[in-house]
């Protein structure tokens, strides 16, 4: 018992530092020394062990013990469940061009790719590397020192005398290659490719084959037939496809296509087309020397790794680049009398079905550029049954099809392709599932059970002495008064007019209507992180900030979840909130802009831990800003509008014909006149008798059918109040 204790002690203790290891120094590194340590795995295999043991130790096979016994096996079920998800499970993403369709997924592990072959026998191995490219540890001149992502595979391959191996040389983080012409070098093509990751520098070597977003070039090398060959002779440079491929001269615009299977000479400045992959040819080197240099510029995307290669007590050292999310550059050699296709970065896996994306929408916050939602419109292409199936992915409604997930992520930068995460863990998911199942029946079990520890309890707190609960009611009272006291705020909307408010229906942008007192929730929650706002409920304060502006302007509304962001809007040192007027300069500039933007210049899989504290920030804000200006506020349906849209009083490009328009500026005329004499006397029926012709506007104008009866409007508060993922 002892040693179980230490246990949960060390795992509960070990839990809490990858928090902080995570927050200093990234996801990568807490896996590598914590979650995905062998340690670990170690402390929840005894954990484990221990509640089997105590199954039977205790005796809690028996009815009386029921619950007891329902809570060790739930426990154990989660611990199995967690399991087949590692070991089963994977994650990734997908790419898709709007127009385009896809069946490969990058996983969001990375792995050492290792080929190995002789023509005629080949070995394959993925060998799965979890890279800390920040500077965890460092050597004793204060320097990075990457030596903590040694791997080394060992392999025996036939016809050889000893072992080969492959193991970690040394990390290249933000590689960047550069040529140095000069004598006694060797011969490069230096291309510049565009693919699914963008644009990239490449430098390819005579011999050697470029293998880049599913496509390969080779430069003086034949042995590969699928690849598109560049050939060097003493008449000049020529490119033979085993593809059409389509060109623009740079030079004058002009466009031509280059048959397959015939040889063209190879054009520099000339963009060449093969299968939406791009390259050109930029300039030819006949002697120099690459070289692979760690640039102080983090957006390359790329890190390096170098790979020594042992093999018949000889050794090489290669340099592959890579990284999460994107497709692994192959590095093609020959070592000894061996061929060797190595690579390092995500894994690519391909699906039995395909999705086309027929459309990537994208909406704003008014008034700026920064996205509010995207979603996909979808066709999955089953190539098994033949049957295409349409669907829509956007934030909180996800494909399933084939046991795989699709999650609506992000998208590209020329908002025409969009990035999909996908997971698939069907077993280890239903596992969890059925453990969380469990555990809740354990707890129910135990509550009602007679000698239960919960029933203890209660009884004796039963017992508790009268002046403690006066000590405890009076030390409550001076909390609230103390909380109270802080509020600035002098113009309060009345908790019952709120009330009122919240019953009333509105549109979201996903189409969906609800009560307001459902979004109002919402935006409080993701801005403020909690129910209440001093004491004032959200109905309170998203009708006080559209009635008030000037007071809720300076009101630190918006959470912030990290002290660097803190400091760039100047706020008080240990200061968690912010206002409107903390994000603008005096000059009307927005202060996070630069800090936004290169965060979204990101791939999600690429993102630090204040890459996205500052887009949640960001996107607070332009809640905020939306709340404002009345963005969200859709609560004025269109006669005769078969898409059944709803418009803000306050939106230019609402479709009101002029009747619709006169009713609506009478109703709001009337609202805020209302809520003014409602702050000024304390009288809140004109404002109630507006709220009453708003609601009968609805029903007058909106379809009956697709109006939320007042018994669903009543239930979806009831939920909302008793906020169940509060965590």
């Amino acid at each position: 018992m002892p040693l179980m204790a230490i246990a949960l002690f060390t795992f509960f203790g070990a839990i809490a530092w990858a928090t902080f290891v995570e927050n200093d120094y990234g996801t990568p590194v807490a896996q590598k020394v914590i979650y995905k340590a062998g340690w670990f795995s170690a402390i929840l295999f005894y954990l484990t062990l221990s509640l089997i043991y105590n199954i039977f130790r205790f005796q809690l096979i028996q009815w009386k013990k029921l619950g007891t016994l329902t809570f060790h096996v739930a426990l154990i079920v989660i611990v199995a469940g967690a399991w087949i998800t590692r070991n089963f499970g994977f994650e990734g993403v997908m790419t898709i061009r709007e127009g385009g369709s896809s069946n490969i997924i990058l996983s969001t592990e990375t792995f050492v790719q290792i080929k190995v072959h002789d023509q005629n026998q080949q070995y394959t191995y993925d060998l799965p590397l979890i890279l800390d490219t920040n500077v965890y540890v460092k050597n004793e001149n204060g320097k990075p020192d990457y030596s903590h992502n040694f791997f080394s595979h060992s392999l025996d391959f036939p016809g050889q005398k000893g072992s080969i191996t492959i193991s970690f040389d040394d990390l290249i983080p933000n590689i960047k290659d550069t040529l140095i012409a000069e004598l006694g070098g060797k011969t490069y093509l230096e291309l510049v490719t565009v693919g699914d990751r963008g644009r990239d520098y490449q430098f390819l070597e005579s011999g050697k084959i470029l293998s880049d977003g599913g496509i390969k070039i080779s430069f003086n090398n034949s042995s590969d037939s699928t690849a598109i060959q560049i050939i060097e002779s003493d008449t000049g440079i020529f490119v033979y496809s085993p593809v059409d491929l389509t060109y623009l001269q740079m030079s004058d615009q002009s466009e031509g296509v280059i048959k397959k299977d015939s040889l063209q000479e190879f054009i520099a400045k000339r963009l060449y087309n093969a299968n939406g992959f791009a390259f050109v040819f930029s300039q030819y080197y006949p002697s120099a020397f690459l070289e692979s240099i760690s640039s102080s510029d983090p957006s390359t995307g790329f890190d390096g790794i170098k790979v020594k290669v042992s093999q018949n007590q000889r050794d090489t050292v290669v340099i592959l680049k890579g990284g999460k999310g994107f497709f692994p550059t192959r590095n093609f050699f020959q070592f000894e009398d061996l061929y060797y296709e190595l690579a390092w970065g995500s894994k690519i896996i391909e699906l039995p079905f395909s999705i086309y994306l027929r459309d990537f929408q994208l909406e704003r916050y008014p008034g700026t550029n920064n996205p509010s939602s995207f979603a996909s419109e979808v066709t999955v292409i089953d190539h098994m049954s033949g049957k295409e199936t349409e669907h829509r992915i956007f934030m909180n409604n996800v494909l399933d099809h084939g046991g795989y997930r699709f999650f609506q992520s992000s998208y590209d930068g020329d908002e025409r392709g969009t990035i999909l995460s996908v997971n698939y863990d069907v077993p280890g998911t239903w596992t969890t599932y059925i453990g969380y199942l469990l555990l809740g029946l354990g707890f129910v079990l135990n509550l009602f059970a007679k000698e239960s520890r919960f029933r203890v309890l209660i009884r004796k707190s039963k017992e508790l002495k009268t002046k403690s609960v006066v000590l405890c009611l009076g030390f409550l009272t001076a909390v609230s008064f103390f909380n109270d006291s802080f509020a600035q705020v002098t113009k309060i909307v009345d908790a019952e007019h709120a009330e009122k408010f919240a019953r009333l229906v509105i549109q979201d942008h996903g189409g969906r209507l609800k009560p307001v007192h459902t979004l109002a929730t919402e935006l409080l929650r993701k801005v403020h992180r909690s129910d209440e706002y001093k004491a004032q409920n959200a109905m309170q304060g998203v009708r006080g900030i559209h009635t008030n502006n000037l007071e809720w302007n300076i009101e630190p509304l918006i959470a912030i979840p990290n002290s660097e962001i803190s400091k760039k809007l100047n706020l008080p040192e240990g200061e968690k909130y912010a206002c409107i007027q903390d994000f603008i300069t005096i000059d009307n500039q927005y202060v996070l802009e630069k800090e936004v933007a290169a965060a979204q210049q990101k791939k999600p899989a690429l993102q630090s831990k204040f890459d996205k504290d500052i887009l949640k920030v960001d996107e607070r804000f332009n809640i905020m800003l939306g709340v404002f200006t009345g963005y969200y506020f859709k609560v004025f349906p269109v006669s005769d509008d078969s898409t059944n849209t709803w418009y803000s009083p306050f939106d230019p490009a609402a479709k009101f014909n002029a009747e619709e328009a006169e009713i609506i500026d009478i109703i709001m005329r009337g609202y805020f006149q209302g809520v003014e004499e409602g702050y000024t006397t304390g009288n809140w029926a004109n404002a109630d008798l507006a709220l009453t012709a708003l609601s009968k506007y609805q029903e007058k104008t909106a379809p009956a059918s697709l109006m939320p009866s007042e018994q669903s409007i009543e239930w979806e508060i009831t939920y909302n109040k008793m906020n169940l993922s509060k965590g």
